[in-house]
């Protein structure tokens, strides 16, 4: 029989985890392998347990020939490993099937990654694998960095950054990152270890974040992280410090419940943790370890900080490192649940693990940048692909190497740097303006047995999609442009989306999202994917939703460039080409006999981009307010593109806008025609005009389907219901802007808010707050209109005040 501790001994146990830890098969086959190291798991699986003889199951007989083929050719274990359908797999539900290989392989990382120096390493290991190079911070990166090229390097080596260079990029072009974190709620042994009572020794430990300890009782736990060993440099003869990581899989010590029989039934039903108290692992009894102990503690050891440890746990961290307890240094470690990551549900449908949140994303962010490293995308990718992975978030994110560190702002400047000829600061702005953050944290999936601890209508569920995370103060990053950014992403890539926000009267938790935007500028978006007990020494999550996740990361560093050019977003509506360099040509301007509502076309040659615009006169006279106050949503079926069966629109609007287009259409279409190198068209407009902007710019992509265009309004009303509002954004105006420009002091909108809301209308587009007397669109929800005003008649005027510019009716 060969050594338990192989290599090959490791790798059998290594696959059992992976596979099927209660396949006795695999076990079987693993047994064999220990007697033959010779032998690969699923070699010795395909030669004892799935020959074709002893299975009557023909679809197996037609997988074990394709494994042997697959063999033949010298196919590796790595790729036969993930054929191989262990017993509790073969029934797997067709729903869930296409999701079990990356499920299974979640479960490998998730088992190695006990900790954030582990989970850091594992990365590492794969992008080594993966032929990304290792670059040394304490470097300069200009010389070393390439276009084209894959790169990484660590923080305490519990802090990743790792980085895919687009073929075409350029010093001051962006970034798309995804952001994670690395570290999860544990228990830490404390700098003094020793402790003991009642004849047993015992670990002192330190909770780390905000875990659900109760969960931790019972569990058999290993120990894991850091450990600084003093070896000899061999060429120098000096003494030099090692950075070791160590992962002891066994169970070695455990926090134990006290019985019922010696609780209260107050105890019993509160099961109150103290902290300090209860938490303090058991490693043995001292009649067992005392000896062991006595004969360290009689070697002669000057170090203070070894005598202050328990002398079985320096044994055993030394046998493991295959060094002497005296070249051990210090040490950074905790415990952690050795119960391996497992495949659950009666569809397999689930995967069980400690620390989903949040090495679930960070296991996800690693499979993206690895396959977009190899992406054909990254010939003509202008951007660098980014994923970072902090440590500290579960305690605040403030350390040198949380997300509150300079860790991204300087992997910005020293990326961008790499590619100037010149120290350039406006290199390094330009990229923040350019770049975009996907803040990816675990969700809360509902929990059917405390539903109600959930807002109603933002109930994420398992396996239903990633989630999108909003709270307006700002615990999560999310806004109105960057949610629509991340929808746009998963829109392209058939994801399904989910969306969260935290009931009223709950508290809300934060993510790394604010810390990174508020620190660095970058615009970002709060998500991740749902699951349930988050913080419990165990979880679960659907395994769909790491292929929704991976999916979502995958559109993210294909589609982000072409989605952020085609939002004529804030900067380009703070710049002065809309306001002293614009130069408006009018060339024809039309009016509906009917309802009176009129347009006036011009063309826009103040930039190189040549526009026609079509603007859409607000409300001028008494039909035109009687256009107004026909509120009732009728079907939208004179809207020229067939739409959905329940779409509704305000009546008035449309009748004014299908009667506007008819005189539009003809002088509209024969200047586009004229105007041969006019590469855009805006419809835009104010009040009542914002509506006919949005409604006749459907009309006129109905004659021109591949024509860009984009809808800017002003002051502009709710003039649809939800069904009818996806239907433009997804269908009739798919890949075109929509931005509804709004302010604080319009008494128009601020009064009708709560009939429109009572009516069931709803925006359309991305609603942008701006100052009604200076050139400013916000960032963020600064100024957001109040629900009633009681000075409406005094205000009216304010309705008509935008961005320093009266855009209501004049006088003749």
């Amino acid at each position: 029989m060969s050594d338990t501790n192989s290599p090959a001994a490791k790798k059998a146990r290594k696959s059992i985890d992976v596979c099927a830890p209660n396949d006795e098969r695999v076990g079987r086959a693993a047994r064999m392998m220990l007697s033959n190291p010779t032998y690969s798991v699923p070699q010795a699986m395909l030669a004892q347990e799935f020959t074709e003889g002893e299975s009557k199951d023909r679809a197996l007989q037609q997988r074990v020939r394709r494994l042997h083929s697959k063999l033949e050719k010298g196919v590796t274990a790595d790729v036969v490993v993930k054929d191989v359908k262990p017993a509790a797999l073969v029934n797997v539900d067709k729903d869930f099937a296409a999701h079990i290989p990356l499920g299974l392989k979640a479960c490998d990382f998730l088992t190695k990654s006990t900790d954030p120096f582990l989970a850091v390493k594992t990365c590492t290991d794969a992008l080594d694998a993966a032929g990304f190079i290792k670059i040394s911070k304490r470097d300069p990166f200009a010389g070393v960095l390439k276009p084209g090229g894959s790169y990484y390097y660590t923080t305490n080596h519990s802090t990743l950054v790792a980085f895919t260079v687009g073929q075409k990029f350029k010093g001051g072009n962006g970034f798309k990152i995804i952001g994670g974190h690395t570290d999860s709620p544990h228990l830490k042994v404390k700098p003094i270890s020793k402790r003991s009572g009642s004849g047993c020794v015992q670990l002192g430990v330190e909770c780390y974040g905000g875990g659900l300890w109760h969960t931790w009782f019972d569990r058999d736990l290993g120990v894991s992280g850091r450990v600084l060993v003093r070896t000899t440099d061999p060429e120098t003869g000096k003494e030099k410090i090692d950075q070791r990581m160590v992962r002891i899989d066994k169970p070695v010590a455990r926090v134990s419940t006290l019985c019922i029989h010696l609780q209260t039934a107050e105890e019993r039903g509160s099961f109150k943790v103290n902290k300090e108290e209860h938490l303090s692992p058991i490693l043995g009894t001292q009649s067992l370890l005392e000896s062991g102990a006595k004969a360290q503690l009689n070697q002669v050891d000057d170090d203070d900080w070894r005598k202050a440890q328990e002398p079985a746990l320096l044994k055993l961290i030394a046998s493991e490192l295959d060094v002497d307890t005296k070249q051990i240094a210090n040490f950074e470690i905790g415990l952690f649940d050795i119960q391996p990551a497992s495949l659950g549900g009666i569809k397999s449908e689930f995967l069980n693990s400690a620390r989903l949140d949040n090495l679930a994303t960070c296991f996800v962010a690693l499979e993206s940048i690895l396959a977009y490293s190899t992406s054909d995308d990254l010939a003509d990718d202008d951007m660098i692909s980014l994923i970072a992975l902090f440590d500290h978030e579960e305690i605040g994110s403030q350390s040198t190497h949380g997300a509150g560190s300079p860790v991204m702002l300087e992997a910005l400047k020293r990326i961008t740097s790499a590619f100037c000829d010149v120290i350039n600061v406006e290199a390094h702005s330009s990229a923040v303006r350019r770049s975009f953050v996907m803040s990816v944290d675990q969700a809360h999936a509902v929990h059917p047995n405390y539903a109600s601890k959930h807002e109603k209508t933002h109930s994420p569920k398992m396996n239903a999609g990633v989630v999108l995370k909003t709270n307006q103060n700002q615990r999560y990053a999310t806004n109105g442009v960057t949610g629509f950014i991340a929808r746009e992403i998963a829109r392209k890539s058939n994801t399904p989306v989910q969306e969260f926000v935290v009931r009223s009267d709950c508290p809300c938790g934060t993510t790394i999202g604010p810390i990174i935007s508020s620190n660095t500028g970058i615009r970002t978006v709060d998500m991740g994917m749902p699951q349930l007990s988050m913080h419990s020494c165990r979880e679960v999550m659907g395994i769909a939703d790491l292929s929704y996740g991976l999916s979502m990361f995958n559109a993210f560093f294909k589609h982000f460039n072409e989605i952020d050019e085609s939002l004529e977003g804030l900067e380009k509506m703070q710049t002065s080409e809309y306001l002293s360099l614009s130069r408006l040509e009018p060339l024809s301007q039309v009016i509906d006999p009917i309802s009176e509502s009129g347009a006036t076309i011009f063309s826009d040659k103040s930039s190189k981009k040549r526009r026609i615009v079509v603007a859409c006169r607000g409300s001028a006279n008494l039909r035109n307010f009687g256009t107004n106050l026909k509120f009732n949503l009728t079907p939208a079926t004179r809207l020229s593109q067939p739409t959905p069966s329940s779409a509704l629109v305000h009546e008035g609007f449309q009748d004014a806008s299908v009667g506007l287009w008819k005189e539009l259409a003809q002088p509209l279409l024969s200047r586009i025609k004229e105007e041969e190198d006019a590469t855009e068209i805006i419809f835009t407009g104010h009040s009542l005009g914002a509506a006919n902007a949005l409604l006749t710019s459907i009309l006129y992509r109905t004659s021109r389907p591949s024509s860009s265009l984009s809808v800017v309004t002003f002051g502009g009303p709710k003039l649809c219901n939800d069904i009818l509002a996806r239907w433009i954004r997804c269908d009739a105006l798919e890949g075109s802007n929509i931005l509804h420009l709004v302010h604080a002091k319009d008494p128009v909108l601020a009064n009708n808010q709560k009939l429109w809301d009572d009516l069931g209308f709803v925006d359309v587009g991305i609603e942008l707050q701006c100052d009604p007397n200076n050139p400013i669109v916000y960032t963020s929800a600064e100024e957001k209109p109040k629900s009633l005003f009681s000075n409406f008649a005094w205000n009216i005027l304010d309705h008509c005040n935008y961005m320093g510019v009266y855009v209501g009716p004049r006088a003749r």
